[in-house]
């Protein structure tokens, strides 16, 4: 099996410090088969006083998986991808009319993954790889514009039940690592630390998975925000997810604190 992509090294560390922070604006994602089953999928998102609303489409022809957005704001993207005209390649054209034009190529094998993308808009290209020795990966990546920019190291270890990654930006200005740790089959823990000049930041989070349908979150950061995600399944065609962030310096101030609420329906 070929070794992930270099934005998807230590994923679960990732998972449980940053993905489900990375918006509290509420949401809500229905999805179902119209048009002779044509996927589809609906979305409505809190944008301050108004909602963003976008509608997606998916079909697949030549081999060939389509998918066209359009949002609230007129906004038209074409997006076109295939995995199988090549051995071990997929590539990837995404269009958004008047704006953005990028094309994507990524390849796969036992012990390499690469990928390479250009943006015609920014005229700018961004080429990773990750290479794997036994539990080992390790991976580079970086993007040229006007120049050559300085790269982005990364390293993932595998253990029995545990997960370190590291990374290292800008020659060592920047770097950063975390542990993930399973304590059995529901509970995991984990530490993030990132350095940034003389800027010291450090998190610790936990998830606790009591069934298959229930999903709970949380971490701590060393700025005293507290985070918290709970995710339910309630039945086969909804799920609910509750997001909180509370800044503890700043406990009376109603602004300083976040709440989210997504909900996604598959009919």
């Amino acid at each position: 099996m070929a070794p992930p992509l270099i934005g998807d090294l230590y994923k679960t560390s990732n998972e449980l410090f940053v993905k489900d922070y990375s918006s509290f604006a509420p949401k809500l994602e229905v999805s179902a088969n119209i048009l002779n089953g044509v996927p589809a999928k609906c979305t409505f998102t809190q944008a301050g006083d108004a909602f963003k609303t976008e509608i997606e489409l998916k079909k697949k022809a030549y081999d060939i998986d389509f998918t066209s957005k359009v949002d609230s704001k007129g906004a038209l993207t074409l997006i076109a991808e295939n995995t199988t005209h090549i051995p071990n390649l997929k590539w990837k054209a995404e269009h958004t009319l008047r704006t953005a034009t990028k094309v994507t190529a990524e390849y796969k094998i036992k012990e390499v993954s690469a990928s390479a993308s250009y943006d015609l808009s920014k005229k700018a290209a961004d080429l990773s790889v990750v290479g794997q020795i036994s539990s080992l990966l390790v991976g580079a990546s970086t993007t040229f514009t006007k120049g050559f920019s300085t790269p982005v190291v990364k390293a993932q270890y595998n253990g029995e039940g545990y997960e370190v990654g590291a990374h290292v930006t800008d020659l060592g200005a920047k770097f950063g690592v975390s542990l993930y740790q399973n304590i059995n089959s529901n509970v995991s823990l984990g530490v993030n630390a990132e350095q940034a000049g003389s800027e010291l930041a450090l998190a610790v989070g936990g998830s606790f998975t009591p069934d298959k349908d229930t999903t709970v979150r949380g971490k701590i950061d060393s700025k005293g925000n507290i985070f918290t995600m709970y995710n339910q399944k309630l039945s086969a065609l909804t799920t609910l997810k509750l997001l909180g962030q509370v800044d503890t310096n700043k406990l009376s101030d109603g602004a300083a604190h976040k709440f989210g609420v997504n909900v996604v329906v598959k009919a």
